[in-house]
């Protein structure tokens, strides 16, 4: 069986995302493209709709800033960036890619196209099979499939610091890695899952890094959340890395508060 890396540290991310996303269809970007006014409109619509997909720092003014280079991958693809009008900490042009929802990231395909084959993997169908049914190879499935960790848990489910929940559940499932027992430490809240960490033990050490990189995320989008309660079973190890985490906690077990 080939053995995979598990990776117990989580580095920081070097970089703020260029790349804002908006819910369209490939019929209406294609209409609105070429007319900068549409275009612009079309824009200031979802900003004042969807906000949270936006920098805070749009509030105070952009423009459009000419076309992204066209991608080997996709060239019938087209992009537009934006320039905000406030520079970041060091004085530079904050300067973002407005991308439609029907592209994946990276220029690696169409939404729709790959839909289906992603669907499946959660039955556990082999790369092999998709390459098979749906074509392309099995590297091409494996990146797609990969990427789903690339973003942050939290910043992904909850992206308005105000809506951070107050309470907290959390429990290790059992699993297998490479052949061995290992646990995911597993955050959830407000009908959320907010942290996801394998870990090959679950004692306080280990548990305490696992549950820390939920920490790191919600701290990225909310630098003075602290939960007011964690939900968690009997286990101490759980216990102890969530006091260590999160000192001032109040804890209680699934059987009294079960409902959060």
């Amino acid at each position: 069986m080939p053995q995979r890396q598990c990776t117990k540290t989580k580095s920081e991310i070097a970089k703020a995302p260029k790349r804002i996303c908006i819910p369209i269809s490939r019929k209406e970007y294609d209409e609105i493209f070429d007319n900068r006014r549409r275009f612009r409109e079309m824009l200031d619509g979802f900003i004042e709709m969807y906000p949270e997909l936006f920098p805070p720092a749009i509030k105070q003014g952009y423009q459009l800033y000419g076309l992204r280079r066209q991608s080997t991958k996709m060239p019938k693809v087209k992009l537009r960036r934006i320039c905000l009008y406030i520079t970041d900490g060091q004085g530079r042009r904050q300067v973002y890619t407005i991308a439609p929802s029907f592209v994946l990231p990276y220029m690696t395909g169409y939404a729709d196209d790959v839909e289906k084959a992603l669907y499946l993997r959660r039955y556990g169908v082999p790369f092999s099979a998709l390459t098979y049914v749906f074509g392309r190879d099995d590297m091409y499935w494996q990146r797609l499939y990969n990427l789903f960790g690339h973003n942050d848990i939290v910043g992904t489910t909850i992206k308005n610091p105000e809506l951070l929940p107050d309470h907290l559940l959390a429990d290790e499932k059992h699993t297998r890695w490479n052949g061995q027992k290992a646990y995911i430490a597993t955050t959830v809240g407000v009908d959320c899952v907010l942290g996801a960490s394998l870990v090959l033990a679950a004692d306080e050490e280990q548990l305490t890094a696992a549950y820390g990189h939920f920490k790191e995320e919600a701290l990225r989008l909310n630098s003075d959340y602290h939960p007011k309660t964690v939900n968690t079973d009997g286990w101490s190890a759980t216990q102890l890395a969530w006091k260590s985490l999160f000192p001032a906690n109040t804890f209680a077990k699934n059987e009294v508060l079960n409902g959060l």
